[in-house]
Parts: C-alpha cells; sequence; structure tokens
C-alpha cells in the first residue's frame, strides 16, 4: 500500500499543490490528465528523484519521505523505457535484480515468460521494437521486486494497432502479478480509453491540483468540474436554473431550454448559474420522419435546433459539431442511426436529450473542484 499524504512539490514556476490519496494492494490508480498537468512531477517525486517540499509517502506503513530511491522499494518505468543502452536484455535484467534479491529465479523467470522476453534475452537494446522494450522496462522494474510500481505513460511511444493491443495485455499481466507480488501501481496517461481499461481508478489531475479520484464509472458519469468534463471530451454549457421542483430542474442555456431529472435538492437555488453536462453519445439526432419546424416543440422537450458545422468520421461512429446559436454542441452516433440527410455540413438538424442525461454542476462546485485540496 502506498499513502500519499498532503504533498507539496515545486519545479520552476509549476507545482504539485497538496496531493493526497491512497492506492491500495493490487490495486491500480491511474493518473490521467494532459501534457504538463504534473503526471511525471508525481511519479519522480514518488521514486525520490525530486526533492519534496511538504508531506509525506509512506509504503506499507513506512515513511520513505527522505528515504534516496533505492530505499523506497519503488519501480519506475518512464515513458521512453530508459534501458540500459550497449547491453543486452538478459544484462539489463540481472543490474535490477542483483540489487535487492528479493525475487527468487524461479519468480523472475515467471515475470520473463509472463511478459513474453524469453527470445529477446540475448538481443540488445537497440534491436527492440517500441513495445518490446516497454515489456523489457516493466520486466527490468519488477525484477528488483518493489512494493510499488509506477508506470510513466508506457503505451505513449507505442503505434495504435500495438497500443491498443497492449493495454488489454498489459491489464491481464498485471492482475496475474497481483497475485503473487500484491503490487500497488501508479500509472500515469493522458488517454481516457486506456484508463477506463487498466485503472480501479482514476484520479484527474490538473495544473498539480487532483481534481477528482474516483472509479471509472463514476468519473464517466458524474464528472464534478468544467475542466473534467471539457477533458472527457463532453459538451459544458452554462446556464440558469428558471425552476426547481420535486421531479426536475429546469435550465435556461439562452439558445435552448433544457430539463434536467432531480439531483440533490440542496445543492440548488431558483436564478443559480450552473454547468450542463452532457456526453456526445447522449445525444439523439431527430431523423426527418420526427423533425418539426423550429418553433413547434415547447422548448421544455428538450429539443435543440442547429446547423452541422463539421462531420468526423470514426472507425464505429459519427461526429458532428452543432452550431445551437452560441453554442457548439458535440454529438456523437453511431453510422446506423443517421441519414443521408445529416451528413452535409449547412444542414438543419434537430437533437433531444432525454432529461436523465442532463447533469447539472453548480459554479462553487466547480471552484471547490478546481482547488480541491484532497
Amino acid at each position: 500500500m502506498i499513502i500519499i499524504d498532503k504533498l507539496v512539490v515545486r519545479r520552476g514556476l509549476f507545482s504539485l499543490k497538496n496531493i493526497s490519496f491512497t492506492v491500495g494492494d493490487a490495486e491500480i490508480l491511474v493518473v490521467m490528465g494532459p501534457n504538463g498537468s504534473g503526471k511525471t512531477t508525481l511519479l519522480e517525486a514518488i521514486a525520490g528523484l525530486l526533492m519534496i517540499d511538504s508531506g509525506r509517502i509512506l509504503i506499507n506503513g513506512e515513511d520513505v519521505t527522505r528515504k534516496p530511491p533505492e530505499k523506497r522499494r519503488v519501480g519506475y518505468v518512464p515513458s521512453d523505457a530508459a534501458l540500459f543502452p550497449g547491453m543486452t536484455v538478459r544484462k539489463n535484467l540481472w543490474l535490477a535484480y542483483r540489487k535487492t534479491r528479493g525475487l527468487s529465479t524461479n519468480e523472475l523467470n515467471k515475470i520473463i515468460k509472463l511478459l513474453n522476453i524469453e527470445a529477446l534475452l540475448d538481443r540488445r537494446v537497440e534491436e527492440l521494437s517500441s513495445g518490446e522494450k516497454q515489456r523489457v522496462a516493466l520486466a527490468r522494474a519488477l525484477a528488483s521486486n518493489p512494493s510499488v510500481l509506477l508506470l510513466d505513460e508506457p503505451l505513449s511511444m507505442l503505434d495504435p494497432p500495438t497500443r491498443d493491443r497492449f493495454k488489454k495485455e498489459l491489464r491481464e499481466i498485471l492482475a496475474e502479478l497481483f497475485q503473487d507480488l500484491g503490487l500497488s501501481v501508479i500509472y500515469t496517461t493522458h488517454d481516457l480509453a486506456e484508463a477506463t481499461v487498466i485503472g480501479d481508478k482514476i484520479a484527474v489531475i490538473n495544473n498539480g491540483f487532483v481534481e477528482q479520484i474516483s472509479n471509472p464509472r463514476e468519473l464517466l458519469d458524474n464528472p464534478r468540474s468544467r475542466f473534467i468534463a471539457d477533458f472527457l471530451g463532453y459538451n459544458v454549457i452554462d446556464g440558469v436554473l428558471t425552476r426547481i421542483d420535486d421531479k426536475e430542474l429546469v435550465i435556461d442555456a439562452g439558445e435552448f431550454v433544457l430539463r434536467a431529472e432531480k439531483q440533490n435538492k440542496n445543492d440548488f437555488n431558483t436564478g443559480e448559474k450552473v454547468l450542463i453536462i452532457i456526453k456526445p453519445s447522449d445525444i439523439v439526432v431527430l431523423k426527418p420522419t420526427n423533425t418539426y419546424n423550429e418553433g413547434t416543440f415547447p422548448p421544455q422537450l428538450n429539443i435543440i435546433n442547429g446547423t452541422i458545422r463539421r462531420i468526423f468520421l470514426e472507425k464505429e461512429s459519427i461526429r458532428l459539431e452543432v452550431n445551437a446559436g452560441l453554442s457548439t454542441i458535440k454529438v456523437e452516433a453511431p453510422y446506423s442511426t443517421l441519414n443521408d440527410f445529416v451528413t452535409k455540413p449547412g444542414n438543419h438538424v434537430q437533437l433531444y436529450v432525454n432529461p436523465a442525461n442532463v447533469k447539472i454542476i453548480t459554479m462553487h462546485k466547480d471552484e471547490e473542484a478546481h482547488h480541491h485540496k484532497n
């Protein structure tokens, strides 16, 4: 288990600000955020590569905050793998293994087999592909018998097909390692799909703040700030609460009015400014037979009138950007739900959002998340 308690790390003009979390044995925390948000700084601080200004790091109950890297039992795999050049894979593994000899040779051989690198042992590092280097780097980190494993964007150097395949394999590999080693894993990425496949919990970091820590489903369903919703690719729209009753909220977004299912009555007040959050995949493009002339729908029926601005074709879906007054609405839908009339920029469309899929965050809650001290 690793406990990070109120960690502050200053690095030039940037700083990690009061970071706290716990990662249990056989648990994976994915730290997700954009470039420059503090992901690598956090891992380097835990690994002992950066000076900590305040706070504590406890591993299996031991305070290692001021201990050198070699005394922490932390395995660190940087994004570029950082294998020793001019050496064979076997020599890279041996150098890590001999430092601690905490594993038996049988356990080391099991790691080598699990990561499928037996055929690479006598090859030089320079002869390896990017995917092979990542496997070797992971094996080398594990060869030192760590209690905590830090993986810094381990798939970032891989091509898309290799990345998609390896992220599924990596989750299975870590699950098997947990049975033998009981590791705590902290894994960084800026890729949402990767985070949800790998992580038991996800922490979203922004400019040195952790804005939310939750399981993947909770994060996807209930982002707690504008930044998180934007980062997830959701629609974030400013609005004003105009009505609150026992079953629903009504929000005026200027060009359209939306109903939302009742959330927490005590969190909202009539006239309050709020953020409306809607997943692109929760917006329905109405078919021509269900499309009415503008103005014929009462606005409370959650109809948004707009004009297609841009179209993006994906492997399994179509993404649309729709101009609706001052708002740009992002829509994601499978090919099968869209007719030819939709597939041209400039076409008028009507969109529908189920009230159950309209999430609301008050402005003060957004500010609390942004300055989250947890």
